[in-house]
């Protein structure tokens, strides 16, 4: 139902009511419903920019804070990042196999912390000395060989460096001298692994039984310690963050993402 008012020629108002039209109701109907859409609209929107703003004030926040001190991440392997003042950062990690470390400067840009590692000039890589073997005129059934080991930069005997013929459980270790005597009784040939941890590993061939005096010039010194200065950059996401710990996800130059880690402030001595 719905009023109408009018007035007569003596202009007098009256009522007149009439039934709404089946058009009329449909109009009205969706009226309504455009009505609640255009609310339900409003109201996303609405929640969504307050999730935003959220989202802005804790970016901002993070990188608004001051970063100082030493965060450390306990893992499968570790890092510890220690930031200093003038936006200078030292690190260090290790993993199964490596040791690194290094320092630079960093920054922050939006919820990206980018570490700039210094870039320092690299040494000439030393070439590395051929093995020498020399085989005496003595006969043998099998190998017996002498074997010296050297340090290939510095030339200086490498000691309780393995010397193992693979395939057998026969081996020694060198001497302060960098000197070791292995012999096998018999065989056709034998191949020589030369092992020490923080060198590079050597395999020595002999195919006809003798007598051997080998030296061996092995690349030691840092092979595990990986000095992060060739101005590499690391990229981590902010996750999370507060007063005394650091939540972030290391993005790899592949662009790859470690999973969540968990950066614990170190309280000051």
């Amino acid at each position: 139902m719905f009023v109408l008012e009018h007035k007569d020629a003596s202009g007098k108002t009256g009522r007149l009511d009439k039934e709404m039209s089946e058009t009329d109701k449909l109009d009205s109907v969706n009226n309504l419903r455009h009505f609640v859409q255009i609310a339900f609209s409003l109201h996303h929107l609405i929640m969504r920019t307050y999730f935003i703003i959220l989202l802005l004030i804790n970016i901002k926040n993070v990188s608004a804070q001051k970063l100082f001190g030493t965060y450390n991440f306990y893992g499968i392997g570790g890092e510890s990042i220690t930031f200093h003042n003038k936006k200078k950062f030292s690190f260090s990690g290790d993993n199964c196999t490596w040791n690194y470390s290094g320092k630079g400067t960093y920054k922050l840009v939006g919820n990206q912390l980018f570490l700039y590692f210094e870039k320092k000039a690299q040494p000439v890589p030393t070439k590395k000395k051929e093995t020498i073997i020399k085989k005496d005129s003595i006969k043998a059934d099998g190998f017996n060989f002498k074997i010296n080991v050297i340090d290939n930069s510095t030339n200086k005997p490498v000691s309780e460096s393995s010397v193992h013929i693979i395939g057998t459980k026969i081996g020694a270790l060198t001497d302060k001298k960098g000197n070791a005597t292995v012999n096998a009784e018999s065989g056709q040939s034998a191949t020589l692994l030369i092992n020490k941890l923080d060198c590079l590993p050597d395999t020595v061939f002999l195919y006809i039984p003798g007598v051997y005096s080998i030296s061996v010039f092995k690349i030691c010194g840092g092979i595990f310690n990986r000095k992060l200065n060739n101005g590499e950059t690391f990229t981590y996401e902010f996750a999370n963050h507060g007063d005394d710990f650091i939540e972030m996800i290391h993005v790899y130059s592949t662009g790859e993402k470690s999973g969540l880690m968990k950066y614990i402030k170190k309280e000051e001595d």
